[in-house]
């Protein structure tokens, strides 16, 4: 009825981590399983690109456990532990998803505001041909809610003045 689980523990408890046990099960080495006690609280892949693991060092980060031991035993830089931490701590779903990501983050720039940008762009670059970039992003701010410097836009704006000269 029951299958004994060989497990091995990599983080167990001690005076700075009463709660907290993660192990892995030599049968099964691409998970991870969370202990809350003697409760086994969820099993987490251990692939460091997965939503899981990212989420599980953020709550173990929060959670005041030695970041030394931390990234002796899963291999993560204290900078990554803190922003997955403080992700999560914030409440806010975009910033979770943002720091979640890592350096695949997508830019300010969301396929809405790129069509916004490539249609402003037509009407105030045949009026204006000096301060466009300007008037552009004083619209993003007003209407989007966010700043953006004019060198995120330039790889946009070059773009579209090709297919003006054409």
């Amino acid at each position: 009825m029951f299958n004994n689980v060989e497990l091995q523990e990599i983080l167990g408890v001690d005076k700075n981590n009463p709660y907290y046990t993660v192990c892995r099960n030599q049968k099964d080495p691409g998970k991870f399983y969370l202990f809350l006690g003697a409760v086994l609280f969820e099993i987490v892949d251990a692939n460091k690109d997965s939503l899981q693991f990212k989420l599980l060092i953020g709550r173990l980060y929060n959670s005041k456990i030695n970041t030394h031991k931390l990234r002796s035993v899963f291999g993560i830089s204290h900078p990554t532990m803190k922003k997955w931490g403080d992700a999560l701590k914030s409440n806010e779903p975009l910033e979770v998803l943002s720091a979640m990501r890592g350096r695949n983050t997508p830019k300010k720039l969301t396929t809405e505001i790129q069509a916004f940008i490539r249609h402003r762009f037509m009407t105030i670059y045949s009026e204006n041909k000096y301060s466009y970039s300007s008037q552009i992003r004083e619209e993003l701010k007003e209407i989007f809610n966010i700043e953006v410097s004019g060198e995120c836009l330039r790889p946009i704006f070059n773009e579209l003045k090709k297919k003006v000269k054409n």
